[in-house]
């Protein structure tokens, strides 16, 4: 039987231990005392190449995991920075918008005003004439 190298690891630490078991999880199992284990075995071959090669393994598919994250969060901000950008303008248009209505409002007023004024003055005039005849 080949010998593998066991790491047991118990938090951020991690204890050498030779064993012939080539593959060992202990993954929520009860302890004695009723408490839940979470340590974890990990079992390595006593091979320093292929070691090497199951870290690098495993760096890249966390490098991976990673990169795909990071994308991810980049367009969520980008996505988030143009929806800012367009709530932004979509402000601003509303407010020339609430301007401009104010102004044609007033512009309206006042041609209302202008129109009761010439209509007085035509009344005025037309009884004035009447008055001469």
């Amino acid at each position: 039987m080949r010998e593998y190298m066991t790491f047991l690891y118990r938090g951020d630490e991690a204890m050498p231990r030779r064993t012939d078991v080539r593959l060992r999880h202990i993954l929520q199992q009860e302890r004695g005392d009723g408490v839940m284990n979470n340590d974890i075995e990990l079992v390595i071959p006593n091979k320093p190449q292929l070691v090497m090669e199951r870290i690098d393994e495993k760096l890249s598919q966390l490098t991976s995991a990673y990169n795909k994250m990071a994308n991810h969060i980049n367009c969520m901000d980008t996505n988030c920075e143009n929806m800012w950008l367009k709530i932004k303008t979509i402000e601003q248009t509303m407010e020339f918008m609430m301007e401009q209505l104010e102004c044609v409002t007033k512009h309206v007023s006042d041609i209302n005003v202008n129109m009761k004024l010439r209509n007085e003055e035509e009344r005025e005039q037309a009884e004035a004439n009447k008055n001469r005849d």
